[in-house]
C-alpha cells in the first residue's frame, strides 16, 4: 500500500450531517454536537447529500427543509438509498405536510429511524436524538431520558 494512498471515504467517526440548518438554530445544534465530540458537517443542498453520505459515513443526519418541497423528498430518498437505518432528525413544525412526508419516508422508502422535533428544538430533544443515534451505532454512552 502506498504511503499516501487516497481513500474514497473517511474512516468511521462521530459525524453528523446538517442539511438546511441555518441561523441561530444551526449554531446551537453545532455547539451541542461539538460538546458531545461530534463533527458537525453542514451540507449546502440536497444535491451535495449523496457525496457527503458516502464520503463522511455519518452517525446521523439532521434535516431542516420545508416538508412540501422536492428537496425534502429528494433528501429522504437519498438517505434511504444510502442506509434506511440511519438516524434522521427532521426539524419542523408539526403540520400535515411534514407528517405526510414522514409517512411516505417510512412506508415507501423504509426509513426506520426518523425522529421529529420542533424547528426550535430544545437541547433536551436534541440530546435525546443524539443519544439514540450514538447508541444505534454503539459510539456514544449517553442514555436518552424521557
Amino acid at each position: 500500500i502506498p504511503e499516501h494512498s487516497q481513500f474514497i471515504s473517511e474512516p468511521d467517526g462521530q459525524r453528523v450531517l446538517m442539511l438546511g440548518c441555518m441561523g441561530r438554530a444551526s449554531a446551537a445544534l453545532a455547539a451541542l454536537g461539538n460538546t458531545l465530540d461530534f463533527e458537525m458537517i453542514a451540507v449546502r443542498s440536497h444535491h451535495e447529500l449523496p457525496f457527503r453520505l458516502h464520503h463522511n459515513r455519518p452517525l446521523a443526519v439532521v434535516v431542516a427543509l420545508l416538508p412540501d418541497t422536492l428537496e425534502m423528498s429528494s433528501a429522504l430518498r437519498c438517505i434511504a438509498a444510502y442506509n434506511p437505518d440511519l438516524p434522521v432528525l427532521l426539524l419542523g413544525d408539526d403540520h400535515a405536510a411534514l407528517l405526510g412526508t414522514i409517512d411516505a419516508a417510512e412506508h415507501l422508502w423504509s426509513l426506520s429511524q426518523l425522529s421529529l422535533e420542533s424547528a426550535h428544538a430544545s437541547p433536551r430533544g436534541l440530546m435525546r436524538f443524539f443519544a439514540k443515534a450514538g447508541q444505534h451505532r454503539g459510539a456514544l454512552r449517553l442514555m436518552p431520558v424521557g
